[in-house]
């Protein structure tokens, strides 16, 4: 049987640390940014999602009332563009008749969080029928 050398025997090299070292931090690296690009999506999601319960909103107020037309549309072009009530910064509600008096589109057009300018903006739309 043979005996291995003492120089087969030492531990790691500081060139192989380094390596390693490396390579643990490309992938701590990787994982913080995937983190914050969840964070930013989830973000996102709650926007989407504020925008549509504030749409149904005013939907239901046309149903209730069977009007495209409800008398409570004004309060709520104010409550969408106040950043407090609505949760959206920077939203703008609208309602338009695109095809038909019949059909209403109910549109919502906010910045998204944490853009600096509206070159980052986003949009939310329903559209409403009453027969």
């Amino acid at each position: 049987m043979k005996r291995l050398s003492r120089r087969h025997e030492r531990g790691m090299t500081l060139v192989e640390l380094m390596v390693a070292m490396l390579v643990m931090t490309i992938g701590i690296v990787g994982l913080v940014a995937m983190m914050a690009r969840a964070s930013q999506a989830a973000a996102g999601a709650d926007d989407n999602q504020r925008a549509a319960i504030l749409a149904a909103e005013l939907a239901n107020d046309m149903w209730i009332f069977n009007t495209l037309n409800p008398p409570t549309q004004a309060a709520w072009v104010t409550r969408v563009a106040t950043p407090a009530q609505s949760g959206l910064p920077g939203a703008i509600g609208t309602v338009t008749f695109p095809s038909s008096p019949l059909v209403a589109r109910i549109t919502i057009t906010w910045t998204a969080s944490g853009a600096a300018s509206n070159s980052n903006s986003r949009r939310y739309y329903t559209d409403v029928r009453l027969n």
